[in-house]
């Protein structure tokens, strides 16, 4: 069956392990599926959400000033945790707190369905996130280090380990506030 298409600036799901999961797409005006732009994937930190992370970092509105597409995928909830806040698998602790969910997939799944409706420059695929998300960027970025060109995480170190190297390289930026008193 052909693959529906993707609802340009608004709330797209799709299947992953069995879960139907959401992220939005913001698709800048003038943005046509023939010229190859950037793709920026967006990570909301704990307990926020792809809605609450476009309103607080601005890409949606860098992206229609410099003609990129971004997309936000949305983490899950999960039932066991008191509060049932959104979380990233981003590795570390967070293996246990998310049940091990396969979120590297899903956010891979999300680039790969934005690639096939969009012309998006394979050699531009970036990563940043905020908090969990930051944590989730530096294991995208090493986990689909082929895929993706640079991460900047910010409010976050990296807390996935992993015995094998990126296959290729990702560039970095890392940015932290010395005065972050909920993540050191």
């Amino acid at each position: 069956s052909e693959e529906p298409a993707l609802i340009a600036n608004g709330l797209n799901t799709l299947t992953h392990g069995g879960v139907a999961r959401t992220f939005l797409l913001h698709v800048p005006p003038g943005v046509s599926d023939s010229r190859s732009v950037p793709l920026v994937v967006g990570l909301h930190g704990y307990t926020a959400s792809s809605s609450s992370f476009e309103g607080q970092s601005g890409l949606s509105i860098k992206a229609d000033a410099e003609g990129f597409i971004v997309v936000y995928p949305d983490g899950l909830r999960y039932p066991w945790t008191a509060s049932n806040p959104q979380a990233w698998n981003a590795g570390g602790r967070y293996e246990g707190w998310t049940g091990g969910t396969d979120d590297v997939g899903f956010i891979a799944q999300v680039i790969a369905a934005v690639r096939r409706h969009y012309a998006i420059d394979p050699a531009r695929i970036y990563v940043t996130g905020h908090s969990n998300g930051s944590y989730m960027a530096y294991r995208v970025g090493h986990e689909l280090s082929c895929t993706i060109a640079a991460i900047a995480p910010h409010s976050g170190p990296v807390v996935y380990e992993s015995p094998t190297p990126p296959r290729c390289p990702v560039s970095t930026l890392h940015l932290h506030a010395i005065d972050d008193s909920t993540v050191l």
